[in-house]
């Protein structure tokens, strides 16, 4: 299968083109702003690159099965429509959307469409998380989340630093936390607490089979780094085994296998939603 992809450049490119490479997927074609992606000669020596989205749409999108999208979040929807009309399938990078309206606009609007989406939630793929779903085992129990990430100044200085762009501290870096708290313990029934800043927050909320107590940080020290989720007695930091999660999502392109369900996927979206509004009710 061939792969085309936005935002090559990028950190998160280079799991898209290991996990690609190693499911044995082929990159043909390849677009960034910069024109500094010498990490496409490790795994794409031959692939076609240019610096201008026309280029690529143009000239390249025939070449191409699936499109793969590293771009900024807030250009994932308009790009995925442009590659379902032209007959591709697409893989999204998270946040899929910025918000829960425009994902469920999103869903509407693909309808028309026969391409595959896969938004990557590659943590459910997590080889511990099933013991935590064994855990929970649909019981009313209690999850508690702590998840801290490590990045540094350039960090504020880029568009990820900007909520309007990024979403803020919630979508940028929560939303896995967050897709994995509705994926493990079901739709969100209340928002109990909530506070948002910057780099960090935290909160209460209950989902139909758990109260969840999360907390969420960036920090400036990698050794303080973890994503650790506990039910009960047991406790996991999925940090471990991260590094080749992204190959779960291929395996199923590859394989032509559908995607996770985009409606499922919104729903942290939902989630991330609620929070804000309680923030700003109860600020």
């Amino acid at each position: 299968m061939r792969f085309g992809i936005l935002g090559v450049g990028g950190y998160v490119a280079r799991k898209h083109m290991e996990a690609i490479t190693t499911v044995g997927g082929q990159i043909v074609a390849a677009c960034d702003l910069s024109d500094s992606v010498g990490q496409l000669d490790r795994y794409a020596p031959r692939c076609m690159f240019t610096t201008r989205d026309e280029v690529f749409w143009q000239d390249h999108i025939h070449e191409i099965d699936t499109v793969v999208l590293c771009t900024p979040s807030w250009q994932h929807i308009g790009q995925a429509i442009t590659a379902l009309k032209n007959g591709k399938n697409v893989v999204i990078e998270k946040p899929l959307a910025l918000s829960h309206e425009s994902g469920s606009r999103f869903i509407t609007d693909i309808q028309q469409y026969t391409g595959r989406v896969y938004p990557v939630v590659q943590l459910r793929y997590h080889p511990e998380v099933a013991t935590l779903r064994t855990a929970i085992d649909g019981h009313c129990t209690t999850l508690d989340i702590d998840y801290v990430v490590c990045r540094g100044p350039w960090y504020d200085e880029s568009w990820k630093g900007q909520s309007k762009l990024s979403g803020g501290i919630l979508v940028n870096i929560g939303i896995h936390l967050f897709d994995l708290a509705v994926y493990l313990t079901g739709n969100v029934v209340d928002i109990e607490a909530a506070e948002v800043a910057l780099h960090e927050a935290h909160g209460v909320f209950k989902t139909e089979h758990a109260r969840v107590t999360w907390r969420l940080a960036i920090v400036d020290d990698p050794a303080a780094v973890h994503r650790r989720f506990t039910v009960g007695p047991v406790s996991l930091d999925v940090s471990d085994k991260m590094s080749n999660l992204h190959k779960e999502v291929y395996r199923r392109v590859v394989s032509d296998e559908k995607g996770c369900d985009v409606a499922s996927v919104i729903k942290s979206l939902h989630l991330i939603d609620a929070i804000k509004t309680f923030n700003i009710q109860h600020d």
